[in-house]
């Protein structure tokens, strides 16, 4: 507990930062509510593909 308290006063609390990702359309979104968004969209797509299976 102690080691990382004193990480923590020597490097500052860890910062959340978000990573951009790129639309559909090849747009950067850097907010996080779009990257979100686009994350939905992405696994919804990847996991929802209409069956090949007569």
């Amino acid at each position: 507990r102690e080691f990382y308290a004193t990480l923590n006063a020597v490097y500052g609390p860890r910062s959340r930062t978000s990573h951009p990702v790129r639309s559909k359309e090849g747009t950067l979104l850097a907010d996080p509510i779009e990257v979100k968004g686009r994350w939905v969209e992405h696994f919804s797509d990847l996991l929802n593909l209409p069956s090949d299976v007569d």
